[in-house]
């Protein structure tokens, strides 16, 4: 049981590494491509989920603005 429990840890924290590694990434493309990013950017990109990541990395590629890629 006790291994099975520290699997489980160690599978969502390796989750949690990929999505913090997907986040860093998509500001320095953001930031590469546009500036400087505001507050609210970061603030949406630190609190949002895997698939909100993918998406807007995708969004990157043909959006002029910034608002762009963030848009719903």
């Amino acid at each position: 049981m006790r291994r099975a429990w520290a699997g489980l840890l160690q599978g969502r924290r390796g989750c949690w590494g990929v999505q913090q590694g997907e986040a860093t990434l998509l500001i320095k493309l953001l930031e590469r491509r546009f500036g400087v990013l505001p507050a609210w950017a970061h603030q949406q990109i630190e609190q949002s989920e895997k698939a909100a990541l993918e998406a807007w990395g995708l969004r990157l590629l043909e959006a002029g603005s910034l608002e762009e890629v963030f848009r719903e």
